[in-house]
């Protein structure tokens, strides 16, 4: 089977949770892998940002995790290099769902295709960028 795994922590605000991310399945070739974002404020302008990668070391020549304070998200961590896949989804009552699309060919699983997924949040007004992260997981692509 595949295997998933949570790490790190997100970042929240005076006022402001910070926000989780998780799943409740296992990634698995030919299945969407479903991950949920929690703790958004319930405003369907706070929106999720999904983000898939495929490090948990390096981004743009920066050792992860990174803070992000630099980009006016103090106290937030980069965890993953976004190098390869991002989606919009929208705030669903302070959750929000993405789906990563998983190709059924038995070779990912054969070369134990491993990635990374994160999240942003944007909050208008809640510090310089606008935005909270979560945590970051780790997904190993199984039958």
């Amino acid at each position: 089977p595949g295997t998933w795994s949570e790490f790190g922590v997100g970042c929240g605000a005076p006022g402001f949770a910070a926000p989780t991310l998780h799943s409740t399945v296992l990634p698995a070739r030919g299945v969407p892998f479903v991950v949920t974002v929690d703790n958004l404020p319930n405003s369907p302008l706070n929106v999720a940002i999904g983000i898939l990668g495929f490090s948990n070391q390096l981004s743009l020549g920066r050792v992860l995790p990174a803070d992000l304070g630099v980009f006016g998200l103090p106290g937030c961590l980069q965890y993953i290099d976004p190098s390869s896949w991002s989606a919009l989804v929208p705030n669903l009552g302070g959750h929000a769902m993405f789906a990563v699309p998983l190709p059924a060919t038995t070779q990912l699983v054969e070369i134990g295709v491993t990635f990374y997924l994160q999240a942003v949040v944007l909050v208008p007004g809640v510090n310089a960028f606008g935005g909270l992260t979560t945590n970051a997981g780790r997904a190993v692509i199984g039958w």
